[in-house]
């Protein structure tokens, strides 16, 4: 496993650091793990505004700096090796998820950053510009309301993406606190978002303007959007309520009558025909042969989250380079020396 560690750290600084004049941190709690940090808060101190942070799995959790926050005030591209990874093979050679147990706060300062391939507790956005993608989001239900949902916002956003991640338990994403709130040029997408109370999504005000809520598979809870693009969605519960004003309802697929049948949407369709539903955790939510959401999203595309411009990526696996299979002897010789056989690929 050491062997494996150093390996994929080796590899993906080369590649990156090749590309990019911005320098390649490394992270691991994993004893022997021979990267250049143990822990996230130490390697984002030493960072500089640009500088990619790279996380090893562990079997154990990283926190932040009091065990409950990690606060973000500059911008840095953070990125775990995904989750689910036992499930969805091949994947990555070591199926350890990094799992960041505190609460991760983008803060002003931050803007630009970006965050992939982790299992989060939960991620509160405070500033404009932020990338949340291909990350297993799971805040608990029952916390105080800094925890309130998994994904919350802040007042007057823009430009924020959530993206391509499996979000379950607690209130999935909503604003955090402000009564009057503006978020415009966001796009929620290609998610399947479930959760344990009242609300899957929740923008709260009718001053958010210009959201578009697209690919996304809501497997529960009530949805609140004001003057937003809502297309391609999936609502897998008939009780499903979905509120707001100024909002386009576009080519979505409904378990019940939430949006009727105007503008390509579909109500009253059996589950049972949409996905394959069996299968790893998050390739359940993939369409079988002949799905009524095959092609029936806006512009002939497919409905729920493997359709759109950014199909979602199982295990969220991030955008880099994986070794996905490794082998090695323990001890090589002088003749033979030590012959290792790799398999890489990328990850769009």
């Amino acid at each position: 496993m050491k062997n494996k560690v150093m390996l994929f750290l080796g590899v993906i600084y080369i590649l990156m650091a090749s590309s990019s004049g911005a320098a390649v941190l490394t992270v691991s709690n994993v004893a022997g793990g021979n990267a250049d940090y143990n822990s996230i808060p130490a390697a984002y101190d030493a960072a500089a505004d640009g500088d990619t942070i790279l996380v090893m799995g562990s079997g154990d959790y990283y926190v932040g700096t009091d065990s409950r926050f990690l606060d973000i005030e500059k911008k840095v591209y953070l990125f775990g090796p995904g989750f689910f990874l036992s499930e969805n093979q091949p994947s990555q050679a070591n199926v350890a998820s990094a799992t960041i147990s505190s609460k991760v706060s983008f803060k002003p300062g931050s803007e630009g950053s970006v965050i992939a391939g982790f299992k989060i507790h939960d991620i509160f956005i405070g500033t404009s510009n932020i990338t949340v993608e291909r990350n297993y989001i799971y805040s608990y239900s029952g916390q105080s309301p800094n925890f309130f949902y998994s994904i919350s916002f802040a007042d007057g956003l823009s430009g924020i993406i959530i993206n391509r991640n499996y979000i379950k338990k607690g209130m999935a994403i909503g604003v955090h606190y402000s009564v009057q709130v503006t978020i415009a040029n966001n796009v929620i997408g290609n998610n399947p978002i479930g959760n344990y109370g009242d609300i899957a999504l929740n923008l709260r005000s009718e001053l958010a303007t210009a959201a578009t809520v697209a690919n996304n598979v809501f497997l529960g809870g009530g949805i609140e959007i004001p003057n937003s693009i809502f297309k391609n969605n999936i609502i897998m519960d008939a009780n499903t309520t979905i509120t707001g004003t100024g909002n386009s309802y576009l080519n979505n697929i409904c378990a019940g009558t939430q949006l009727g049948t105007a503008n390509g949407n579909q109500e009253s369709v059996d589950m049972s025909t949409v996905f394959v539903d069996s299968g790893t955790t998050d390739g359940q939510y993939q369409l079988k042969t002949g799905s009524p959401a095959l092609g029936a999203g806006y512009e002939g595309e497919d409905c729920g989250i493997f359709g759109g411009n950014s199909p979602y990526i199982l295990s969220g696996l991030p955008p880099l380079p994986a070794i996905y299979y490794f082998n090695a002897p323990q001890e090589g010789s002088q003749t033979d020396g030590l012959p290792v056989s790799i398999k890489i690929k990328t990850n769009d």
